[in-house]
C-alpha cells in the first residue's frame, strides 16, 4: 500500500466520521427526550454522590460510637474493652 492510499484512506474516514458527528448532535444529541434523560442522569448522579456522601458520614459516626462504646465498657470491665479494643482495631 503505498503513502497516497493510506492518505486517501484517512481523509475518507475523517470526512465520514464528520458527517456522522454533525448528523447525530443535530438528530440525536438536541432532541427533547435526550435531553431530558441527561438532566434525569445527572439528577440522579447528585442524589446518589449525596447518598454516597451521607453513608461516609454516618460509618464515622458509627466508629465513634463503637469507640465510645468500648471506653465506656473499660470503664466498667477492663478485661473485655480490650478483647473489644482488639477485635475493633482501634
Amino acid at each position: 500500500m503505498t503513502a497516497s492510499d493510506i492518505s486517501s484512506i484517512v481523509i475518507t474516514v475523517g470526512v465520514c466520521q464528520l458527517i456522522i458527528d454533525l448528523l447525530s448532535n443535530r438528530f440525536v444529541f438536541k432532541k427533547d427526550p435526550y435531553q431530558r434523560s441527561i438532566r434525569t442522569m445527572e439528577r440522579f448522579k447528585g442524589k446518589l454522590d449525596k447518598a454516597e456522601a451521607d453513608l461516609k458520614k454516618a460509618e464515622k459516626h458509627r466508629k465513634k460510637y463503637e469507640r465510645a462504646k468500648v471506653s465506656k465498657n473499660s470503664a466498667i470491665f477492663p478485661s473485655e474493652a480490650n478483647i473489644l479494643k482488639k477485635t475493633f482495631l482501634f
